[in-house]
């Protein structure tokens, strides 16, 4: 022949290049997903405490990575301290395989928006008649303690 053959007529070097490619180009296609959840109460501006952790007044909105169940406390005034549980659970985007795929090579961000909204009940408001009615069953408690030392 009076050329010379293209490194490209070998098929496994073709091949090899051509994986190299497709490797390359889909190291700028990472796809994304952004978990998110958002915490509120009734009434709003509850003060969260979650997993442990103070995070500010109600609306909330936390990011995060993993799914799973997370401890909830809210407390108002004039309300009840609420102690609850989040499940956050997985979008079928998020099952195995397919996590693979739109964690990777899907090009598009995909956002997971959860919402929990929480009930606080208020306290009740207690009439003198029975603050006194407390009193008088808190001091037979003590006396009665007091005579059996």
């Amino acid at each position: 022949m009076w050329f010379k053959e293209s490194a490209l007529s070998y098929p496994r070097l073709r091949d090899l290049l051509t994986l190299v490619a497709v490797v390359a180009l889909s190291m700028f296609l990472w796809g994304c997903v952004e978990r998110k959840f958002t915490i509120r109460s009734e009434p709003p501006g509850a003060e969260l405490v979650l997993d442990g952790e103070p995070k500010g007044k109600t609306p909330q909105t936390i990011e995060f990575m993993h799914y799973g169940t997370h401890e909830v406390m809210l407390s108002a005034k004039n309300c009840h301290r609420l102690c609850a549980y989040a499940e956050v659970k997985p979008p079928w985007y998020e099952w195995f395989p397919l996590d693979l795929i739109f964690e990777t090579l899907w090009p598009f961000t995909i956002v997971d928006h959860q919402e929990f909204t929480f009930q606080l009940k208020p306290l009740g408001e207690i009439s003198e008649e029975a603050i006194q009615q407390r009193v008088k069953e808190l001091r037979e408690r003590a006396e009665r303690y007091e005579e059996s030392e």
